[in-house]
C-alpha cells in the first residue's frame, strides 16, 4: 500500500510544466509542522484537471490537503553523483484556505 495524506501550506505559487504525454503538470511544494514542532517540506505534482485547478486557484501560503502516493526519483547531477528524492503524486487536492479565487476575467474574489 502506498498512500499519503498531508495538510500543509504552499511554499511558492504552483508552477505549470508542459508535458507531451501528460498535458499540463502542476509542481508545488508544501510545508507542514509535526507534533514535535519540526517543519517538513515535500514536492507535490498534480496532473490533468486537478493540475489546472491548482494552477488557476492557488498561491503561496494557501492551506491545502493532499491525498496521493509517494514516488522516489533517482538521477545524476552535473558532477555525476547519484541523487534521490521522494515526492508526492497527488490524486486529490483540497483547497482548505485560499487567499482568493480567480475568475476567468482575472478579477479576484476574496475567499
Amino acid at each position: 500500500m502506498n498512500e499519503v495524506m498531508l495538510i500543509g501550506r504552499l511554499t511558492y505559487d504552483p508552477e505549470a510544466v508542459p508535458s507531451e504525454t501528460a498535458g499540463i503538470i502542476c509542481r508545488m511544494r508544501i510545508a507542514f509542522t509535526d507534533r514535535k514542532d519540526k517543519t517538513h517540506f515535500f514536492r507535490v505534482v498534480a496532473f490533468g484537471k486537478q493540475a489546472e485547478s491548482c494552477i488557476n486557484n492557488l498561491s503561496k501560503g494557501d492551506l491545502i490537503g493532499i491525498v496521493g502516493r509517494l514516488e522516489q526519483n533517482t538521477w545524476q547531477d552535473k558532477e555525476g553523483n547519484k541523487r534521490e528524492s521522494v515526492g508526492i503524486v497527488a490524486t486529490h487536492v483540497d483547497f482548505l484556505r485560499v487567499k482568493s479565487f480567480r475568475r476567468n476575467d482575472d478579477e479576484d474574489i476574496e475567499a
